[in-house]
Formats: C-alpha cells, structure tokens, sequence
C-alpha cells in the first residue's frame, strides 16, 4: 500500500513539473512552432500565434498575409531551415541597441521575450528575424517580426 502511494506521490510530482514549463520555453516552443508552420505551408497555423493587433499594424488582413506566403512559396523563397540564436526577456527599461527600432516601438507594459532567429529561404538567403512577443490577456503572442539579410 505504501508503495502505490508513494508511486501516486511521484508521479503528481512528475506531472507538475512538466506544467510549469518556463516563459522562456513557452516563448520558444512558439516562435518554433511559427516558423514550423510555414516551412511547412501551414500558414493558418501560423498566423494564429500572431497578436490581432499585429495585423492591424502591418495593415494586412490574414488572407493577405497568407497570399504573400503562398506567393513567396511559389517563387521558391520559403523558410527551408530554421534555427533560434537567444531568447531574452526584455522591460521598457532595458531597451538595448540590438533591438530594431520598430519593435521597440511595439513595446508596452507588458512582459516581452525577444528571440533571434536564423531562417533560410529554399533560395538559399538567410535572415536574422528579431520576434517580438509579449504576454496578453495571459497568452504569449507574436508582437512583432523584423528581418536582417545575412546573406
């Protein structure tokens, strides 16, 4: 009897353990699940990790966003290949130079992770894409996307 009891004890230990997964994790199980998702032409998936309001910034419905995908898909110049550089918690106080502009402007009250990414185009361009993403109404979301060409 004690045994199951102390097998039941472990095994809620375990459990709970694995729900408290860090923001930093959350942050970057998201970004890679973007990105993920348009590597593999799954932009609907994508697009719903984006903040509503991220649309209303860049001016663009979802299926116009979804047609530049599927454009850029056709042109061969979708991700092929994805890695994360850093993931870095960020407040309006500790705004550093590495931070694109537009996305400092982005920035509220709210807790915000910057993560690097490496993303390679099928044509073999590389960016570094700089993903802004802030916790809203309890939910981590994409805030912003700048991109650098590396290559």
């Amino acid at each position: 009897m004690k045994k199951i009891g102390l097998f039941i004890a472990c095994l809620f230990l375990i459990t709970c353990i694995g729900c408290m997964k860090s923001d930093e994790s959350k942050v970057e199980d998201l970004v890679t699940n973007y990105y993920q998702g348009l590597k593999e032409g799954n932009y609907e998936a994508s697009l719903q990790l984006l903040g509503e309001e991220y649309l209303d910034f860049i001016g663009m419905t979802k299926r116009e966003v979804i047609d530049e995908f599927e454009f850029a898909e056709k042109q061969g110049n979708s991700v092929s290949e994805i890695a994360v550089v850093s993931v870095k918690a960020l407040d309006k106080a500790s705004l550093s130079e590495e931070i694109p502009l537009p996305l400092q402007e982005r920035i509220t009250d709210s807790e915000h992770y910057l993560v690097k990414v490496n993303a390679t185009r099928e044509g073999g361009a590389e960016f570094l894409d700089y993903v802004l993403l802030a916790l809203i109404d309890g939910e981590w979301q994409i805030r912003g996307i700048a991109s650098t060409i590396i290559n």
